[in-house]
């Protein structure tokens, strides 16, 4: 690892300039720079950028007139009340910086995405892209007898990741954590989510703890590959996708040899979006954001990734 990391001090960054900052300062900077773009005080934004904020954005109408339509109804949750509260004052420059408001993702994800940029930089390069799929699921739809919470198996994933990355050795990680939900077309199974990762790595990490890995991540007859590596080509699109607002369902079936087919995707369900969305603003950006070895600190002035001296998970700080 000597090789593939070089000290802070060679980056010309010291202690002194350094003001630990979070994710919620980070999207509001993000959305003022946005903001400036939008009137003109800003560089031009790309055509593809402006597309997945005008995504974003539609996300966001659809969420939040489906909050309100459920309590014109009288059929709202309060935590959906709460939501719904708090995605209503989201504004350009008072964002409500909720880790289920769509604009605030698109935000968050532009921005860490120019961190990498500066990483790369630097000379740091991660050179993989690694999903793992937790073991624990999330029933799509809430129930009062369960066994445990949604934001239980969220944290029982991270802990497990945690714990896996220290058997193996592994470092370095920037990406974030994700719920999509699966159901089956023939009825096989109740209709969950499964928490997982998308991340950019160190590949020679993965191979080398790829054994750790595999006996806490186990295949199953739903998830044959829990533990995916595939290189990357320092395209954007990898950790964009890592930060992307989860908007999609998988449907699952077998051929008549009972084999499974390819996933077919459509959009969620009404009640599976905004079960996500509940679930998206428990986590919070502290455990939506998922960075090991990393923290994102403002120096002199400006956010930037800076590599941290690697503590146990018992006391690694993910913002």
């Amino acid at each position: 690892m000597a090789n593939d990391i070089e000290e802070n001090s060679a980056h010309g960054w010291t202690d002194a300039d350094m003001l630990t900052a979070s994710a919620d300062e980070l999207l509001h900077s993000s959305l003022a720079q946005a903001h400036r773009q939008k009137t003109g005080a800003a560089s031009t934004p790309t055509p593809e950028r402006t597309k997945n904020r005008n995504v974003a954005i539609c996300l966001y109408k659809q969420i939040t007139k489906r909050l309100q339509k459920k309590k014109r109804n009288d059929g709202i949750t309060e935590q959906e009340r709460t939501l719904l509260q708090q995605l209503s004052k989201c504004k350009p420059k008072t964002p409500c910086a909720s880790a289920a408001c769509p604009k605030c993702t698109f935000a968050l994800r532009e921005a860490v995405t120019t961190l990498h940029h500066d990483l790369r930089s630097h000379g740091i390069k991660l050179d993989g892209c690694l999903t793992i799929i937790g073991n624990e699921t999330i029933p799509a739809a809430a129930r009062q007898k369960e066994r445990k919470t949604a934001l239980g198996a969220i944290e029982e994933f991270i802990q497990d990741l945690n714990q896996a990355f220290d058997d193996a050795g592994i470092t370095t990680v920037i990406g974030a954590i994700d719920i999509t939900w699966q159901e089956s077309r023939d009825q096989e199974f109740l209709p969950h989510a499964r928490p997982h990762v998308h991340a950019l790595v160190f590949s020679s990490q993965i191979s080398q703890g790829r054994r750790s890995l595999n006996k806490r991540f186990r295949s199953s007859n739903l998830v044959s590959r829990p533990i995916q590596l595939d290189a990357y080509d320092g395209n954007d699109q990898w950790l964009r996708y890592s930060l992307k607002y989860p908007n999609q369902r998988t449907i699952r079936a077998r051929n008549d040899e009972g084999n499974w087919l390819p996933a077919h995707y459509k959009a969620p369900t009404v009640e599976q979006q905004l079960r996500q969305a509940e679930i998206l603003d428990e986590m919070g950006w502290g455990k939506r954001l998922f960075l090991r070895g990393f923290e994102i600190q403002k120096v002199s002035g400006a956010f930037r990734l800076v590599l941290t001296e690697y503590a146990p998970a018992s006391r690694a700080r993910h913002r």
